[in-house]
């Protein structure tokens, strides 16, 4: 168990928290091997970015797998989920934000699934009711897919947004990639406009280009 400064103890969902245990130590060897194989490379094992992404039930895994690893590690985590459930309580959330300021949650307008859990009735928290609460930075993305996303909303921005709510359609990780490579799109537009194409042609080449060495799995940089 972890208990803070403050005395607080955080809590997260039993469920997810089982689901993470399970791989653990599979996820903590396979980062091992890499590690070690940018040392043979020559590579410096201290400047390694780790990233955690998922969609759903993978999101709350990737949020129990980048504190994890931050701690464990003592390497730069950067976390990047999309359409995830709350994982833990205020606790949790307010400790996980003081050590991963790099934590993005992206949400399609309207997706129920983010809405969840809510909150938990047991009497080994010492009260009848503790709430569960998102962590890092939230991105709103809209749900008519045009490309528009709010970062950090305020809760008047949210009560603005009606048009999507509660549309279990927009959980769907179709709707997430089809929102992203929306915004992508936008994004190469608005540097074309511009007239500043080094970032777009650098973006598009690393999106399309087809490169045969790519595939070399012995590469140190190859990461599945």
């Amino acid at each position: 168990m972890l208990c803070l400064a403050s005395g607080e103890t955080p809590f997260v969902h039993r469920g997810f928290l089982t689901a993470y245990a399970s791989v653990r130590e599979k996820c903590h060897a396979a980062l091992h091997e890499l590690l070690r194989r940018y040392t043979a490379h020559g590579i410096d094992p201290e400047s390694v970015q780790i990233y955690c992404t998922g969609h759903s039930l993978g999101g709350a895994l990737a949020t129990l797998a980048s504190i994890d690893l931050k701690l464990s590690f003592n390497r730069d985590v950067i976390l990047y989920n999309y359409g995830s459930p709350r994982v833990g309580t205020h606790s949790f959330s307010r400790f996980f934000n003081s050590k991963m300021p790099l934590a993005f949650r992206l949400v399609n307008e309207g997706d129920i699934i983010c809405g969840l859990p809510q909150r938990v009735t047991s009497t080994c928290f010492g009260q009848d009711k503790k709430f569960y609460k998102h962590i890092g930075t939230e991105v709103v993305m809209d749900g008519k897919v045009n490309g528009d996303f709010l970062i950090r909303p305020t809760f008047a921005e949210k009560n603005l947004i009606v048009e999507g709510r509660k549309k279990p359609g927009r959980h769907y990780l179709k709707g997430y990639t089809e929102n992203l490579a929306m915004i992508l799109d936008c994004s190469l537009q608005s540097e074309r406009m511009l007239g500043d194409f080094r970032v777009q042609n650098a973006l598009e080449e690393a999106l399309y280009h087809d490169d045969s060495a790519d595939d070399d799995a012995t590469s140190p940089d190859v990461m599945y």
